[in-house]
């Protein structure tokens, strides 16, 4: 890990990322010029076609996915968590921790590297970012989610739920939601859903 990994860590309350960083091939056959001020995902496939693949893969397997344009603009979502999406994100305090993983992941994109980041809400998301010939045109993410290894502490989103005044009750509701995967087996999935896309782009 760079030293500025380290710091990183330290400043975002990141959880044993050197243990959650992972390399997947992306090497899609686009000969191409790409210009880097005007790249992005959604000029080189279809977000029809990619919805069509994303629907089925998240019915599956129950992991969120969204698509990111080069500019961090949202292109595809499907399955994010209600205790994100109901809460986290609608709670000017609590949604400071959503900033923080954009934050992180978008200063830490390599070429073919899966990130995952545990927020300080608690819960994880896996990002992957989208390289052709260098240029960066995008990203996709993955969660929210725990995993099998982790230690779900019900009293720390009791705290949470009072310390952003949420309805503890439907919060905890939404909590139960939030589903449990083996990390290996998410990065199979994810590594077979990164080929098929592979496969789109033109």
């Amino acid at each position: 890990m760079k030293s500025n990994d380290k710091k990183m860590t330290e400043s975002y309350h990141l959880i044993e990322i050197s243990k959650k960083m992972e390399t997947i091939e992306f090497n899609p056959l686009f000969d191409k010029k790409i210009k880097p001020e005007s790249a992005s995902i959604d000029t080189l496939l279809k977000i029809n076609n990619l919805k069509d693949v994303i629907e089925p893969f998240y019915t599956f397997t129950g992991l969120g996915v969204a698509i990111f344009s080069a500019q961090h603009d949202i292109l595809l979502k499907q399955g994010w968590q209600k205790i994100c999406t109901n809460f986290h994100k609608k709670n000017e305090k609590a949604s400071k921790s959503c900033f923080e993983s954009e934050t992180f992941f978008q200063n830490n994109y390599q070429p073919n590297q899966v990130l995952s980041y545990k927020c300080s809400n608690g819960l994880w998301d896996i990002a992957y970012p989208f390289y052709i010939n260098g240029v960066f045109v995008g990203s996709i993410h993955f969660g929210q989610c725990f995993f099998d290894d982790d230690e779900i502490d019900k009293s720390f989103f009791i705290q949470q739920a009072n310390k952003f005044k949420f309805d503890e009750d439907q919060y905890i509701s939404t909590l139960k939601e939030v589903p449990i995967f083996n990390y290996k087996k998410v990065l199979a999935g994810i590594e077979l859903l990164i080929k098929v896309i592979e496969k789109m782009i033109k």
